[in-house]
């Protein structure tokens, strides 16, 4: 399997680590500026987070299905008849 398209765990770290971050500015300053009466805003933005991750995740599992990836290694094949005959 060519791990190539796959991040790093450390990328992956970061790219939370800034994501939540960006996220905590922008909660903050919509509710400085008052535009985020009784914390609507930050629902609604973990709201879409959500949404967001379940999409990625339900990518992630179907490029996974598709490639086989991940897969039982069990066959679906109808074993040969001549099968207990040892070579």
């Amino acid at each position: 399997m060519d791990n190539s398209d796959k991040p790093s765990p450390v990328l992956i770290w970061l790219r939370e680590c800034a994501a939540r971050e960006l996220i905590d500015q922008a909660e903050r300053e919509m509710t400085v500026r008052g535009w985020n009466p009784g914390g609507e805003f930050t629902q609604l933005l973990h709201t879409a987070i959500g949404h967001a991750r379940c999409e990625a995740f339900t990518k992630q599992r179907l490029r996974q299905i598709n490639t086989g990836e991940g897969l039982s290694e069990l066959s679906t094949e109808a074993p040969r008849p001549d099968m207990h005959q040892v070579a």
